[in-house]
C-alpha cells in the first residue's frame, strides 16, 4: 500500500499543474463568452414630431406602442415639444418610417423629424403638431 501511494503522488504531482491550467482556460474562455454577449448592439437615434399628444396619457400610450416595436431599445417623450426621441437597434429596425408608422397607428400623427445619420426631415404639409379634436387618450376634453 506504501509503494502504491509513493507511485500515485508523483503522478498527481505531474498531473495537477495540467489539470489546474485547463480548468483556468476553461473559466478565460467562458468568461470571455459572457463579455462577448454583453456587447452592446449598433444603435441609432430617431427623433419624431407627433401631433394631438397633449398629456402623459397620451405620452405613455406612444411611449408603451413604441417599447413593442421590435428593436426599439429606449423612447423619450417631450410632451412640451411634442417631441419623441428612440434609440433603436439598427439591425432590427432598418427603415424609421416604421417609428412614426406605429405612432400613427396609435391615433397620433407623426413625422420623422431627424433620422439616425442627423439628417433633418421636413414635417408633413398641414402638420402643426396642434391637437385637433381633444385628447384622444379618453383622459379629458
Amino acid at each position: 500500500m506504501l509503494q502504491t501511494k509513493k507511485r500515485i503522488i508523483p503522478v498527481l504531482v505531474a498531473i495537477l499543474p495540467v489539470l489546474l491550467t485547463a480548468a483556468f482556460a476553461a473559466t478565460a474562455v467562458k468568461t470571455q463568452n459572457v463579455n462577448d454577449s454583453k456587447a452592446s448592439p449598433p444603435t441609432a437615434k430617431a427623433v419624431l414630431a407627433v401631433d394631438n399628444m397633449t398629456c402623459g396619457g397620451c405620452a405613455g400610450t406612444i411611449q408603451s406602442g413604441l417599447h413593442a416595436v421590435d428593436g426599439v431599445k429606449e423612447v423619450r417623450v417631450a410632451l412640451a415639444q411634442k417631441r419623441v426621441t428612440v434609440i433603436y437597434d439598427t439591425r432590427i429596425i432598418t427603415d424609421t418610417s416604421r417609428l412614426a408608422e406605429a405612432v400613427t397607428a396609435l391615433g397620433y400623427p407623426a413625422d420623422l423629424l431627424q433620422g439616425p445619420d442627423g439628417k433633418e426631415y421636413p414635417s408633413r404639409p398641414g402638420s402643426s403638431n396642434q391637437v385637433t379634436s381633444g385628447c384622444i387618450c379618453g383622459c379629458g376634453p
